[in-house]
């Protein structure tokens, strides 16, 4: 599965769930704006970055267990700035599709995850989330969460 073909998928499953979405992607639009803008149902405002990458199964097994691990999310140049920048006002995400697999990563982006992370080369601290509660989110998290659970655990949360 290519960032594309994920990107597609998300759209199709977001817009199944009443969300108004706004695909970005094109080589004109400015270094760093995320792949998409969507409305939740809510009407609560969200920018979403979409990330596709492999992880060795032996990764996979430990947060499957609920270990905290650390994972490389191939940002690119000028994306982490605009979104701790953007993410003052509105929230923004990155959802990162784990090839082969059920599950994906949710990073929520803010000032001081952009600011961390610039400075230790686009690594993330992963961690499983309780996902009967949705329980152990923070800003600066990134969770490990099954594809079919995302569109719930987003739509969940009231943003303001």
């Amino acid at each position: 599965m290519t960032e594309k073909d994920w990107s597609k998928k998300l759209t199709k499953k977001l817009e199944d769930r009443h969300f108004f979405v706004q695909r970005i992607e094109s080589g004109s639009t400015g270094r760093g704006i995320p792949d998409m803008f969507v409305v939740t149902p809510y009407l609560c405002p969200l920018w979403i970055e979409n990330k596709i990458i492999s992880l060795d199964k032996n990764v996979i097994k430990r947060l499957e267990a609920g270990d905290t691990c650390q994972v490389k999310i191939p940002w690119r140049e000028g994306q982490l700035v605009w979104h701790s920048m953007v993410s003052k006002s509105v929230p923004c995400f990155t959802i990162t599709k784990i090839a082969g697999t059920k599950y994906v990563l949710l990073t929520m982006m803010n000032y001081l995850f952009g600011l961390r992370n610039d400075m230790i080369h686009n690594y993330a601290t992963v961690k499983r989330l309780d996902t009967e509660s949705y329980y152990g989110l923070c800003e600066n998290d990134t969770i490990f969460i099954r594809e079919d659970m995302l569109i719930d655990f987003i739509t969940s949360r009231k943003f303001s």
